[in-house]
Order: structure tokens, then sequence, then C-alpha cells
């Protein structure tokens, strides 16, 4: 099936993001309108803090749900910016320690009907040594860390919705975790 972009068309840009309206012709029906969310950064980045065999969660509020949720530390990174060294800063920024060792893990897209460009870049950090840096978020953020199986049962049980952590941290249970074998 071959889907050809007829029109794309801006109809907000914000601080954060941008949508646009795209007609695409899929062949046989008429042209489909898709609102697509683009975000104003290169990429975001996350990434799984292992201390003492613990990963370490962030917990915050979430405008875009009501309330707080726990998530893995990250951000985004502006366009010809450095992802590994973003998720350094925002390590030291978020959880207070910069890792000495991040290895790439996997990238991946939130929901890529209608939001496109922004891949998040996950990192295994590793061998975290004190640092803080003073951070750009206006709210506070609370720590805690987890051995995997609590956090497998915390996405399990819904305490983890946001998509990328529990993606992470299933990824890590599944590929890289030598530990529980």
């Amino acid at each position: 099936m071959n889907a050809k972009t007829l029109a794309k068309r801006n109809i907000f840009s914000g601080k954060v993001f941008t949508v646009t309206e795209h007609d695409i012709n899929f062949g046989e029906k008429a042209p489909y309108t898709f609102e697509v969310i683009s975000f104003n950064v290169y990429t975001g980045v996350n990434a799984i803090p292992l201390i003492d065999n613990k990963i370490i969660l962030i917990n915050y509020f979430q405008p875009a749900i009501g309330t707080n949720t726990w998530r893995l530390p990250g951000g985004g990174v502006e366009w010809g910016k450095n992802p590994e060294e973003q998720i350094s800063i925002e390590l030291q920024e978020e959880i207070g320690f910069k890792p000495n060792k991040i290895t790439l893990i996997a990238k991946c897209h939130m929901e890529t009907s209608y939001v496109c460009n922004a891949p998040a870049h996950i990192y295994l950090a590793e061998n975290l040594e004190p640092s803080r840096l003073k951070g750009d978020e206006p709210f506070g953020i609370r720590l805690a860390s987890f051995k995997i199986d609590k956090l497998l049962e915390m996405i399990y049980d819904g305490e983890i919705t946001d998509t990328r952590t529990a993606f992470a941290i299933l990824f890590y249970h599944q590929f890289l975790n030598k530990t529980s074998q």
C-alpha cells in the first residue's frame, strides 16, 4: 500500500511542540487528514540509572494526566546537541548522580501515527557517582530506588503508566538484567 502526503498545514506552534495537519492519500478512499504533533527538540532521552542492582525513578506532577507518576529521569535534546551529554546533565539535575558509563540500549517512538519526530534514546547509566547540577524544573522531584521485581509489579499494578519508563524497564528485564538469571 503506497501512501502519499498531499498537503501539510501548520495549525499550532508553541514553545514545546507544533501541530500540523497532513492530508494523506492511501489510494482507494478519499484522503484522510491526520493531526501530527512534532516536538521542538531533536529527541528525548531517558536513562535507567542503576545502583546496587536497583533502578532509580523520579516522581513529580505530570500536567497532561493531572497527577504525580513514576518515571525514568530524562529530558529533551535540542537540535545539534549530543544525546549522551544531555542524559548525563539530566541525571545530575534530577537524581544528583553523574554516570561514568552510558550505554544506548534502545530507541523508540511514541504513538507513531500522531506523535512523529522525536525518538526516545534510552540509556543504561552505570558506575554512578554523586554530582548535582541545578535543574530547570519548576517543581520538586521525589526519588526512590527499586529492585526489578518491584518495578515489574508496579507496571502490572498500574503504578507506572509512563510508556517509555515501562518499555525501558521491561526491555532491561528481558534482555539486559543478568543478575536475575
